[in-house]
């Protein structure tokens, strides 16, 4: 059995972490097509952004295509949202339904 401890301070470092890492694979997008910090353009650069918001990514291109740039980066950022949304749930879940 783990210390009682366990799920609140696991719950906040994976949220932050998650978080962390949208906004940086996000930011790595702009940074790769404009030559931001020394980056080579790279077309691929938004491909982390859009593994972090699996599986949205591929059930709302389904529904809806982003055509264009801004666009796409629009939809990704919501992916990533709706992602960080259902952690913090779970996370309330975990906390909510301590013994």
């Amino acid at each position: 059995m783990a210390y009682p401890g366990f799920r609140q301070s696991i719950c906040p470092i994976l949220v932050w972490t998650y978080a962390v890492a949208c906004v940086l694979s996000l930011l790595l997008v702009p940074a790769s097509l404009y030559g931001w910090f020394g980056l080579e353009r790279d077309p691929l650069s938004g491909v982390f952004a859009a593994l972090l918001g699996m599986p949205w990514v591929l059930l709302l291109s389904l529904v809806v295509d982003p055509e264009g740039p801004v666009t796409g980066f629009l939809f990704i950022a919501v992916c990533l949202t709706l992602n960080l949304l259902i952690l913090r749930a779970i996370c309330r879940y975990f906390r909510a339904s301590r013994p």
